[in-house]
């Protein structure tokens, strides 16, 4: 449980999702981990969705390139919708 606190402490609380918790097999906290594992993923994956968009029109804009109206209302609205999946 110790170790499953100081993961949770160290890594997703300073926002670093891309860490896996381990423990030794046998243990009987091993379906926690798992499952946190498991929701660590999912919440990368909502972030994922909010942040390939953004990174997206940051380099259109960056790079001086127009963008019409239709295509700045779809990157938007895939920021958007990534961001609605949270609930703040």
């Amino acid at each position: 449980l110790f170790r499953i606190e100081m993961d949770l402490k160290t890594y997703v609380a300073m926002g670093d999702l891309t860490f896996r918790s381990g423990l030794r097999k046998g243990d009987e906290l091993v379906k926690l981990s798992e499952t946190l594992n498991e929701t660590v993923g999912e919440l990368r994956n909502k972030l994922l969705r909010i942040k390939d968009p953004l990174e997206e029109l940051e380099a259109i804009v960056s790079q001086g390139n127009k963008l019409d109206q239709k295509e700045i209302e779809q990157l938007v609205k895939k920021i958007r919708d990534g961001v609605h999946e949270f609930k703040v």
